[in-house]
Parts: C-alpha cells; sequence; structure tokens
C-alpha cells in the first residue's frame, strides 16, 4: 500500500538467503529488477537455481557492508542465522530451534557497500531496499551515501 503509485524498478534484497522475500517481491513487483544479495555459497546456490530463468531476479554473492573488500562471516547451524557479526551473548534464547545459534565455522566472503555496487552495475535508483542480516544493517546503510 505504500508504494502504490510508485513505478517500482530497483529492488534490493539484501540478506536474501534462499530467496523467500525476493519471491514475494517477485509476485508483488513483477516487472521490477531485483537484486538478491546472498554471500553464504550454499544459500546462493539455492538462490541461484530457485530464480534461473527468471531474468528480472539478479542473485548476487556477496555481503553488503560499510566498506568493499573481503570480510569473515560467521557460519551458524541455521544458515539464516550466519552473519559478518559474531553471535552475540545469550542469542540462542532468540532463535527457534536449539542449537541454531550454534558456530559452525568462519568463511571469507567478498563484500561490497551499496553505493559502490550501484556505481558499478549503473543504478541511480533504489525504490525498495530490505535487509535482513543479522545485525550488520547500520553497516550496510554506512556505505549508502550515493542516495542520502
Amino acid at each position: 500500500k505504500l508504494l502504490s503509485g510508485t513505478k517500482v524498478e530497483t529492488i534490493f534484497d539484501i540478506g536474501a538467503h534462499v530467496g523467500r522475500v525476493t519471491a514475494e517481491y517477485a509476485d508483488l513487483f513483477p516487472e521490477s529488477t531485483i537484486y538478491s544479495f546472498e554471500p553464504f555459497p550454499e544459500a546462493f546456490q539455492k538462490l541461484r537455481r530457485r530464480f534461473k530463468g527468471n531474468s528480472l531476479i539478479k542473485p548476487v554473492q556477496v555481503a553488503v557492508s560499510n566498506k568493499s573488500g573481503k570480510k569473515k562471516f560467521h557460519v551458524y547451524q541455521d544458515s539464516a542465522t550466519n552473519s559478518l557479526l559474531p553471535m552475540a551473548d545469550g542469542a540462542e534464547h532468540w532463535v527457534d530451534q536449539p542449537n541454531a545459534a550454534r558456530s559452525v565455522t568462519t568463511i571469507g566472503v567478498p563484500v561490497t557497500t551499496i553505493d559502490n555496487f550501484c556505481k558499478k552495475e549503473s543504478i541511480n535508483e533504489i525504490q525498495v531496499l530490505k535487509m535482513d542480516i543479522q545485525g550488520g544493517e547500520l553497516m550496510a546503510l554506512q556505505g549508502l551515501r550515493r542516495f542520502v
């Protein structure tokens, strides 16, 4: 309802995981280009397979933060809780499944800023910006100066 009357051309789904929200946006905005950012390799492969053949959905295997480069990525038992940030003490009380917040490993992932990605892809406007990146939202917004 908030976007009624607005032409939605570009959507960023940052922290897309396996694409649940991307699919909802694709249904709501069938003519929009959706960039779905997911750095975790296993989730990214599922995301890419899920939307194979849909040229308007662009899976991007990169994390979004305040600086571009490479960062340590924390992998947990439930991959939906993976993050650039370590799990906070007591976080296990906030997850539904036992051991979901249990640390499995860390991996290196490529990282970009929203500004750098938009410059590289010649994106001048984002109508919908969704982030679900397990506490990394402030860092991602710090990498977004171009549109403010």
